[in-house]
């Protein structure tokens, strides 16, 4: 049986494919503390990707009321 498993990190490669994003942009919004990286070994994990996407859409003002 199959269970569905909240993913709460993706690879920079999942990352970039999960947001529509090239890797140079992934790591701008890195550097400007928009995207949260971490080092897991010699891993990279983007951590924040769902919120990354909730603050485009603010930003953008596509949000409607609850």
């Amino acid at each position: 049986m199959n269970y569905p498993i909240e993913k709460f990190g993706y690879t920079i490669n999942e990352a970039c494919f999960a947001i529509g994003i090239k890797k140079t942009k992934l790591y701008s919004e890195v550097k400007k503390g928009r995207l949260k990286k971490v080092k897991i070994g010699d891993r990279a994990i983007i951590t924040n990707v769902p919120e990354y996407m909730e603050l485009l859409e603010t930003e953008a003002g596509h949000v409607e009321a609850a």
